[in-house]
């Protein structure tokens, strides 16, 4: 469970807040959307002002479900830069954070943020008409996509892949085969 700070709580108590949405999209370059009509100024970097992010479907998650849990959002009248980006192919297991914070309308601040999902990018279909561009997201919990299987195994092969030049794997085939002999208890107990 995420608490909100003091000064999100004494925004909420006040009655001049509003909660916006900000979503993250680890992308190159990295996409931020927030669910205001002018930029907002958090974590050191601007996030571009979207007015509404679309629409967002309601996440069941269920207890034992194998299926996990998927944010279904539809980003509507986005940037031509945006729709670029969701038409890449490195975008489909990009990182997705969607928070949600406490907006201090008379100051025009953002007083505290909660995140309350933290997945991948899985499908980004993109509807085009004449006057704006629509991007129908989903995206996977990381929960999920830690149970699918791995592309890259334990092997030098695998490791020269990721890492060229690094032979750190070479031996653990040869050494996975060796019958390692440890010496009995009593041999400490002297």
């Amino acid at each position: 469970m995420h608490s909100l700070s003091s000064a999100g709580l004494a925004v909420l108590a006040s009655g001049r807040a509003g909660l916006i949405l900000l979503l993250e999209i680890q992308t190159d370059p990295i996409v931020r959307l927030v669910s205001t009509p002018y930029p907002i100024f958090y974590e050191g970097v601007w996030w571009q002002g979207a007015q509404k992010l679309g629409t967002i479907e309601q996440v069941e998650d269920k207890v034992g479900s194998s299926g996990g849990a998927a944010l279904r959002f539809t980003l509507a009248a986005v940037a031509s830069d945006v729709v670029a980006l969701a038409l890449q192919d490195e975008v489909k297991f990009a990182p997705c954070t969607l928070r949600v914070g406490v907006f201090d309308v008379a100051a025009r601040a953002l007083r505290d943020v909660v995140q309350i999902f933290a997945g991948q990018m899985d499908q980004l279909p993109v509807a085009l008409s004449a006057e704006a561009a629509a991007i129908s997201a989903t995206a996977v919990h990381r929960g999920e996509t830690f149970g699918r299987p791995k592309p890259l195994r334990n092997t030098d092969v695998d490791q020269q892949k990721l890492a060229p030049g690094d032979t750190s794997r070479r031996f653990v085939v040869a050494q996975s085969q060796q019958q390692d002999v440890w010496p009995a208890a009593s041999f400490f107990k002297r």
